[in-house]
């Protein structure tokens, strides 16, 4: 598993307020870009049934799209997520030089300088730090879940 994903699962799995066993999958494909993932394509009905989805729009859709395409692909991408039930989670641009986009060593003090990069793509310590981030985003969200799992399994809701 490539990117923040294994990353993610390492952190998720050592926390104490999470009780159950989450499966985490990165469906990422080196090279496409947000066209690639609208509904019906290929990419997307791939996608597994799932509670979260982290949605990282990277450097393809800079080198290849144009800015309002994204945006629009994006959101269809996210309209479909949500129809299936999933919460979604969108994340900026993870590549450190483009410009003319959002750009997220600038948005977060701790994104900015060297040492997260390797080049203008995220190091392994970019990879975690984003990971780190993402953890925080989503552990009250899961407890939450887990609880109302466990209270409809109780209450045979």
């Amino acid at each position: 598993m490539g990117g923040p994903g294994r990353y993610l699962l390492d952190i998720l799995s050592r926390s104490n307020k999470i009780r159950q066993t989450w499966r985490i999958h990165n469906c990422g494909q080196p090279g496409s870009n947000s066209k690639d993932w609208i509904p019906k394509s290929v990419y997307f009905e791939r996608l597994p049934q799932a509670e979260f989805a982290i949605v990282i729009v990277g450097s393809n859709d800079y080198l290849s799209l144009a800015a309002q395409d994204t945006l629009d692909y994006v959101h269809m991408i996210c309209q479909e997520l949500e129809k299936r039930g999933t919460t979604v989670i969108l994340c900026p641009v993870s590549h450190k030089t483009i410009i003319g986009g959002p750009q997220m060593h600038e948005l977060n003090y701790e994104y900015r300088g060297d040492f997260l990069y390797n080049g203008d793509y995220f190091s392994a310590r970019g990879y975690k730090k984003l990971a780190s981030d993402l953890a925080d985003l989503l552990e009250n969200r899961m407890v939450k879940m887990e609880f109302n799992s466990l209270k409809n399994l109780l209450f045979k809701k």
